[in-house]
């Protein structure tokens, strides 16, 4: 309680209370982890998914590789051509699925069992992206880095832990969902990465 005064008469008041606890059904995580545990339609739902930009542009994605997988980072590399006959600008995404079912079976995670619940866990989530602009007709090739901790998964307890296994980086200029894919008509790369 805080102590005021008004008109010479102290007053005693509590200061209204937000809960901002967030959990996985937050932002855009929140509807493609809803709608794989049934809970919304995705397709009625999301008109227009996270990473979705409208542009006079069409930009070709290929060659996706690994080029460091280090303890600290995975960089990796991909070509992007502007396919237009106009100069645009390009988010490149990269987005991080755990394979959280994967790493509950393949018995490297043991120590962790009790507190690893897969369905509070995203299907995906952004871990890197980087702006370019091509000219018409161009194409470069683009390095993008992904931290350790877009490899790191919460438990229940809060505790943040980097989970052994395979792990899925999925790079366009979108999310890599369904309505994503439907709206572009193109599919995110996919490359798997060890950790």
């Amino acid at each position: 309680a805080v102590e005021g005064m008004n008109a010479g008469v102290p007053q005693v008041y509590a200061p209204a209370f937000t809960n901002y606890v967030e959990g996985i059904y937050v932002g855009y995580k929140y509807y493609e982890t809803a709608a794989a545990e049934g809970i919304l339609d995705y397709e009625e739902t999301v008109q227009y998914p996270f990473g979705y930009g409208l542009s006079y542009a069409c930009f070709a994605y290929s060659d996706l590789t690994v080029v460091a997988n280090e303890q600290d980072k995975v960089t990796i590399s991909v070509t992007i051509r502007n396919k237009s006959d106009i100069d645009a600008d390009e988010v490149v995404q990269v987005y991080c699925s755990s394979n959280i079912e994967e790493k509950c079976k393949n018995g490297k995670n043991t120590s962790y069992q009790s507190w690893l619940v897969p369905e509070n866990q995203p299907c995906y989530s952004l871990c890197s992206f980087k702006r370019i602009h091509l000219k018409a007709g161009e194409v470069t090739n683009v390095l993008l880095e992904c931290q350790a901790s877009a490899f790191e998964s919460i438990l229940e307890n809060g505790e943040r832990v980097a989970l052994q296994g395979s792990y899925t980086l999925y790079v366009g200029g979108q999310q890599p969902d369904a309505r994503s894919t439907e709206l572009t008509g193109e599919k995110c790369l996919q490359v798997a990465v060890e950790r």
